[in-house]
């Protein structure tokens, strides 16, 4: 899903200025329109910088514990401890390794893609669609960076990413319909050139992946909205994620 500026992406998408030189965000200023409509899905995955180790040894061990470590952290971003306060009651309820998972995805994955799939829908002759990924595998691991790719690859490569106590790992009957569901994505968007009036462009309408029954849900919110608009109202939203 590509996020901001000139090499600037996520899931290893870079989008190189000698090549693309119009970025997602300026397309509507572009000299250049395609011939027909050009379906775009902008997508991430709900907690993109989980990290697997984690779950044996968490970063934090309290809530007290995570202010005290976020503290400097907000304080290099200009960010009082009130901001700091404020943030994280956006989180109520979690663990404090949840709370920091999901608000360092929030401010620079799922709130700058909620940004430029907006501004990318200005564009003439692009349809955008908004998929937002909060779906867990049947080991009910957090959705981390690269899990799409890994399910619509038929999980080969899920041993190796979690370590020796997962290496027996086994696609659940949950695991391979949500691969189901990526895979007639794609074949949709590829063949039909649309995800049809079910799920609709965006603004206006976004796709959630999640654990139910039915695995989609469509919503006329955008993802993380109302915590997005907070994000926002404090200059939070400014740090997408990029490849160096």
């Amino acid at each position: 899903a590509v996020v901001s500026t000139q090499s600037t992406g996520l899931g290893l998408v870079v989008i190189d200025p000698i090549v693309v030189t119009t970025t997602p965000r300026e397309l509507q200023n572009a000299d250049f329109t395609p011939d027909t409509t050009l379906p775009i899905v902008i997508s991430n995955l709900e907690q993109e910088n989980y990290q697997l180790q984690w779950i044996l040894e968490p970063p934090f061990t309290s809530m007290e514990d995570l202010k005290e470590q976020a503290k400097p952290l907000f304080a290099n971003l200009g960010k009082s401890e009130d901001v700091m306060n404020q943030v994280i009651d956006l989180y109520p309820d979690l663990d404090p390794v949840s709370v920091w998972s999901l608000m360092t995805c929030d401010m620079r994955s799922t709130c700058p893609c909620n940004d430029v799939a907006r501004e990318m829908s200005l564009a003439s002759n692009r349809d955008i669609y908004r998929l937002y990924i909060t779906h867990r595998c049947s080991l009910m691991i957090p959705p981390i960076h690269e899990y799409d790719a890994i399910a619509i690859f038929g999980y080969i490569i899920f041993p190796n990413l979690f370590y020796d106590i997962y290496y027996t790992f086994v696609p659940q009957e949950v695991d391979l319909k949500f691969q189901t569901h990526l895979i007639d994505m794609v074949v949709q968007l590829t063949e039909d050139k649309s995800l049809g009036d079910d799920w609709g462009v965006f603004p206006g309408k976004s796709m959630i992946y999640e654990n139910s029954e039915e695995i989609s849900r469509v919503t006329s919110d955008e993802p993380q909205e109302a915590v997005c608009e907070k994000l926002t109202e404090l200059d939070l939203v400014k740090y997408g994620l990029q490849n160096k």
